[in-house]
């Protein structure tokens, strides 16, 4: 029996976001790193910025013949805010009446391509689980006849994370009354230790969609994820310090909860609950998917087996000698 009640909410993940637009031509082709979407060595969120990427590319003319325009060349901010072009180490140039692709990686192991088009992602977890992966596709074209954008000759990509974000909050429910908790520390193991991304695009590759399927390999140490900086009161709620990546699929995780019971300010016991995902027949089973934040909400059990108290029985009266008067 599971002394942790657990339950897991997958914020869904936004539709990667992709750019069709028309751009003058004979002018160079710059690079911005628009917007890193639904986030959160670093997770990338609204406070950590991405400082590179690596672009591949391919240029089709009129007729459709095509050619590989990048291949994985360096860009990188310098320090340039988002929505601005940044320096890239190969230089391209806009040709008219031509059809542009655009792949963009960040942070990958290695990624595998053909004539420019990325079709392999290889990923290797880090012990602290912090080491983000980033994905986004545009097009382009300099074929006349279509509206003008006002981005002009930028190239801006919509990053979608390609792992699953895992996260813990924790609640001390009213019943257990007086009853604090302290949690202490959060662990889990199992998650996959390497693992490949086969990129499938469209195929006309005309407005940069992609589908693509993860394949896990082995198991990677233990995540940590902190504890709950403050002691849980009843009916209070609070999440573990840190959140993690990984890689997504369908691991048989071990999750590992260390807490303290506080009743009048002193602590009573200390306890390691675990819980495991999908490793069992009677476990939840959960397939983490990319671009997905999941927050595994923990119910804290009872302190114990609550104490219960009755009459057994009433004595009767014992007889005293009698008294005569």
């Amino acid at each position: 029996m599971k002394k942790i009640l657990l339950s897991v909410f997958a914020v869904a993940a936004l539709a990667s976001c992709i750019q069709n637009e028309t751009i003058n031509p004979q002018t160079p082709i710059g690079f911005s790193d628009a917007y890193v979407q639904n986030s959160t060595k670093a997770i990338y969120d609204a406070d950590t910025k991405v400082s590179q990427f690596n672009v591949w590319g391919t240029v089709a003319n009129a007729d459709g013949d095509t050619a590989p325009l990048y291949e994985g060349a360096l860009v990188e901010s310098n320090s340039k805010a988002y929505g601005v072009a940044w320096d890239c180490d190969v230089k391209r140039y806009w040709t008219p009446d031509c059809d542009y692709n655009f792949y963009a990686v960040v942070d990958a192991d290695n990624v595998n391509a053909t004539a420019g088009v990325p079709s392999t992602i290889t990923y290797t977890a880090v012990p602290a689980g912090d080491k983000d992966l980033l994905y986004g596709a545009t097009f382009k074209t300099t074929k006349t006849g279509l509206a003008q954008p006002a981005t002009g000759q930028l190239v801006a990509f919509t990053m979608e994370h390609l792992l699953s974000k895992i996260s813990f909050t924790f609640t001390n429910p009213a019943s257990n009354g007086d009853y604090s908790y302290n949690v202490t520390g959060v662990t889990v193991e199992g998650t996959y230790a390497s693992g490949v991304y086969t990129i499938t695009h469209d195929a006309a590759n005309i407005d940069g969609n992609y589908e693509g399927t993860w394949a896990g390999n082995g198991t990677a140490g233990s995540l940590s994820f902190g504890a709950v900086a403050a002691t849980l009161a009843s009916s209070e709620t609070g999440a573990a310090a840190n959140s993690c990546v990984i890689i997504p699929g369908t691991p048989a995780l071990t999750i590992k909860v260390a807490t303290e019971t506080v009743f009048g300010g002193q602590v009573l016991t200390t306890k390691t609950h675990t819980l495991t995902v999908n490793a069992t027949a009677e476990d939840q089973d959960v397939t983490f998917e990319k671009n997905t934040h999941y927050n595994f909400a923990v119910t804290l059990p009872a302190p114990g087996v609550e104490i219960q108290l009755t009459i057994g029985t009433v004595e009767g009266f014992v007889d005293a000698p009698e008294t005569n008067l």
